[in-house]
């Protein structure tokens, strides 16, 4: 029962927070790429051109 509860709980919450890092990525001129087959993979790509990132 605790177990369902969670899982519901990170279903519910996970689009705002897939929002958010595709905006933060962006921003710095990265990208996000999702795959969906047996599972989910989310990529994240970052310039590593970016001072404040050095």
């Amino acid at each position: 029962m605790i177990g369902n509860r969670n899982v519901n709980f990170v279903q519910i919450c996970s689009g705002i927070g897939l929002t958010i890092v595709k905006r933060l990525t962006e921003a710095h001129g990265g990208s996000v790429r999702i795959e969906s087959h047996d599972g989910t993979t989310i990529y994240i790509r970052l310039p590593n051109n970016n001072p404040h990132l050095n």
